[in-house]
């Protein structure tokens, strides 16, 4: 009987998506855990779950880790496990959303772990590294979302709301643009809450976007402030900088002494710039310089 149970449980994981995993691996460490109550327990198998997560590249090694663990396992520890994943799938109400729609939309994973851990209220779930692991923990973990089968699609439609208005938050920025901007808001006490790090330049731009869709989520006036704020410091910066820039030399010739200088440069192949300079340097040495080469008139 203890390999038919184990059987029972390989075949009813295979019928799962990738995604279901998540939930999988969240009632193994909580079976006999009342929500209501006992929080340190649930927080402890919270981090246990956050910690064989961290431990992934692909959700689909949670299958292989429960057989594994339940292979030991009592005929009856098997069975009863599995009348658990059986109620808990009964309860889950999301089944129908499209995980791959956004399971490499960072911007929006973003966005997503932002607004549902406030609404979760667990901070422990966002040391959850993968951020597509972190939303499907939130959304097949967390009653206020699983059992509402329009909860998911809600916050997808709020942020495809903001995504459309604002592709990006500011208009044409240059390539430098966002490693400044994330500097800029790490040392600036008004985005102080919003503050978040990614791993690789590359990933400021998308940073720097989904903290003003957080921003703009949360009200309007204050995305518009700040918005404002660090775009009005960023044209001062690039300002100060083309101010130190050296201009060229402009120098108000004849006409004639104009011509003569365009054929000076055609003949020696040279820059007007480097004509004048050879020109005054043959002259202070022709005229200004003893025959030591020093200076007559200093």
């Amino acid at each position: 009987m203890h390999n038919s149970e184990l059987d029972n449980l390989k075949s009813y994981l295979t019928q799962l998506r990738d995604e279901d995993l998540i939930w999988v691996l969240y009632v193994y460490h909580r079976p006999n855990i009342d929500n209501n109550r006992r929080i340190r327990e649930r927080n402890e198998a919270i981090e246990k779950d956050i910690a064989k997560l961290n431990t992934l590249d692909k959700l689909k090694n949670i299958s292989k880790f429960i057989i594994d663990e339940m292979n030991n396992a009592d005929e009856d520890d098997i069975y009863y496990f599995l009348c658990d994943l059986k109620d808990f799938k009964s309860s889950i109400k999301i089944h129908h959303f499209d995980f791959n729609k956004i399971k490499d939309n960072q911007r929006f994973l973003q966005f997503a772990c932002k607004v549902m851990n406030n609404k979760a209220g667990n901070r422990l779930i966002l040391d959850i590294k993968n951020p597509y692991f972190q939303f499907l923990y939130m959304a097949y973990t967390v009653p206020s979302f699983y059992e509402i089968s329009r909860s998911i699609d809600n916050t997808y439609h709020e942020f495809d709301r903001i995504y459309s208005k604002f592709n990006n938050h500011f208009k044409s920025p240059c390539s430098d643009f966002f490693i400044w901007a994330k500097s800029y808001i790490n040392e600036n006490s008004e985005f102080r809450k919003y503050r978040r790090d990614a791993s690789h330049v590359s990933e400021y731009e998308t940073l720097i976007n989904s903290i003003f869709d957080i921003i703009y989520y949360e009200d309007e006036n204050i995305h518009y402030a700040l918005r404002k704020k660090l775009s009005n410091a960023w044209y001062q910066k690039k300002h100060r900088e083309e101010k130190k820039v050296k201009k060229p030399n402009y120098y108000a010739l004849t006409k004639r002494a104009k011509e003569a200088l365009h054929t000076l440069t055609f003949k020696y192949g040279m820059t007007e710039e480097e004509m004048i300079e050879r020109l005054i340097n043959e002259t202070y040495a022709k005229e200004c310089c003893s025959v030591d080469g020093e200076n007559l008139y200093l």
